[in-house]
């Protein structure tokens, strides 16, 4: 599985897909449920909502070849960018652009959604091949295989992304809920 998007839809054609039974890929407590794919959108963007339990968290990575957004529905994250970190709560809006090292991660006591965006799409391919598949929203996220590392590692560079540090993370380690005055140093973007 790489990247590349074969069967494209026609440009001009909408779709609709319900929201029930769909699969969600976990992997050390961040769930995603692809919304739309590069096949949905001609390869122009992926959209998918991410699932971060509390504690959960994605460790630094960069890609490559797309812009990634973040739009928080419910809960807190801190999102650390380059050397700054903000913390992002429901409402907040979030830009990471591809090359920069960017890690997220669940401050809160519940678990978080977030409409997460890739600019062009692929990425979404390295969930569904690497994450573990659960039915259901709803579904308690499953314990990460051992190997998940490893799928992580072999996988990246098929979809040009890079992780800077990738070890497990320590159990379940939920940090009290920051403030939301928690400094930023990078210009343009608001906490």
């Amino acid at each position: 599985m790489n990247n590349e998007q074969p069967d494209m839809r026609d440009d001009n054609q909408a779709f609709h897909r319900p929201g029930t039974a769909e699969v969600v890929y976990w992997g050390f407590g961040d769930g995603v449920a692809i919304l739309a794919s590069g096949k949905d959108t001609n390869g122009a963007y992926a959209q998918v909502e991410g699932m971060l339990a509390p504690g959960g968290e994605a460790p630094p990575h960069i890609h490559h070849h797309e812009d990634e957004t973040f739009y928080v529905v419910e809960g807190s994250i801190e999102l650390r960018v380059g050397e700054a970190t903000y913390l992002a709560r429901a409402g907040d809006y979030l830009q990471v652009p591809r090359g920069t090292v960017h890690a997220l991660r669940n401050v809160g006591e519940h678990t978080v959604r977030v409409l997460v965006t890739f600019v062009p799409a692929g990425l979404e391919g390295f969930f569904a091949e690497v994450y573990q598949p659960v039915v259901g929203r709803t579904a308690p996220p499953p314990p990460p295989p051992a190997d998940l590392i490893d799928r992580m590692r072999q996988a990246a560079p098929r979809y040009g992304c890079e992780f800077v540090e990738l070890r497990p993370p320590s159990a379940a380690q939920s940090a009290p809920e920051p403030s939301r005055d928690t400094p930023t140093s990078a210009p343009g973007m608001e906490h």
